[in-house]
């Protein structure tokens, strides 16, 4: 495909129906600054804790793309009945996307410290 065919196809999504279905997260970027080294251990960095950052993950993130390109788009997905469910339904609505979830078991959060290089990642999600 070339570069002018693209950018047809591109164009072509603004105001297309789209329809998403699958694993839903809340992504949550955790802004820190290291400070100093931890007195208990002096190979760990204290932080100070600055902002948390939210964005759909997932099928979420997708559905974040299809509705930048001008898609008309629905997520569908299933969250926790918590405050990470209710924000990814607000963040979905933020972004011009209509949520369909059902609010069954624990949402799946996947949590990052950046400080500002990208430190690791803590995943919070159900154990089967």
């Amino acid at each position: 495909m070339n570069q002018e065919s693209l950018i047809e196809v591109i164009k072509n999504f603004s105001g297309k129906k789209v329809a998403v279905v699958g694993d839903i997260a809340l992504d949550v970027y955790s802004h820190c600054v290291v400070e100093r080294l931890n007195p208990e251990n002096l190979s760990v960095t204290l932080g100070r804790h600055i902002r948390d950052e939210l964005l759909l993950g997932c099928a979420g993130n997708l559905a974040v793309n299809l509705a930048k390109l001008g898609a008309k788009t629905t997520l569908y997905g299933i969250t926790g009945e918590d405050n990470e469910g209710m924000a990814i339904i607000s963040e979905a609505e933020k972004n011009g996307i209509r949520p369909v979830v059902n609010q069954t078991g624990k949402t799946l959060v996947k949590k990052r410290f950046v400080t500002p290089h990208y430190v690791f990642r803590v995943d919070y999600e159900e154990q089967e």
